[in-house]
């Protein structure tokens, strides 16, 4: 899929055709350096999405950083 206006809604499209039910996953924001420097103390040293993707998982199983909870929304201020 090309990523322009096109390309995003037909992910969305095929994403909302999946029917993703994982909302209360946990979610950790992480420093991409700290993780490029894992990989790099690790000996993996090529970057591509799935090498990325297993590296993210071995990160996060070794290293256990914190989960977060997300933060409520800010209310939007309304002009009186």
């Amino acid at each position: 899929m090309a990523y322009d206006a096109a390309g995003v809604r037909a992910l969305v499209s095929e994403l909302q055709s999946l029917e993703p039910s994982a909302v209360s996953l946990p979610v950790v924001v992480v420093n991409p350096r700290q993780v490029r420097d894992f990989a790099k103390a690790t000996g993996r040293l090529a970057k591509t999405d799935v090498l990325d993707a297993q590296m993210l998982a071995h990160f996060a199983e070794a290293v256990r950083p914190a989960v977060r909870p997300c933060p409520t929304p800010m209310p939007t201020n309304s002009t009186p």
